[in-house]
């Protein structure tokens, strides 16, 4: 999925091991974006209006700097 390799990409430059998930949960258009790297695993949930890659990739790169990860 291109959100997933997106996530990932971002994440590079933090020069550690990270797997990104995405799945769909719910019929609402929920997705559950799932972080797992070395130091512990991260799961975020974001709802359909937050779907744009731009805006979830930044949410993702943000979150694991804050927690990390």
């Amino acid at each position: 999925m291109f959100l997933a390799r997106a996530c990932r990409a971002i994440l590079e430059d933090r020069r550690t091991f990270h797997f990104v998930r995405v799945d769909a949960v719910g019929r609402i258009g929920e997705i559950l974006v799932s972080i797992t790297g070395t130091r512990g695993h991260l799961p975020l949930l974001l709802r359909e209006e937050e779907l744009e890659p731009g805006y979830v990739c930044r949410v993702v790169k943000d979150t694991v700097s804050r927690f990390g990860l």
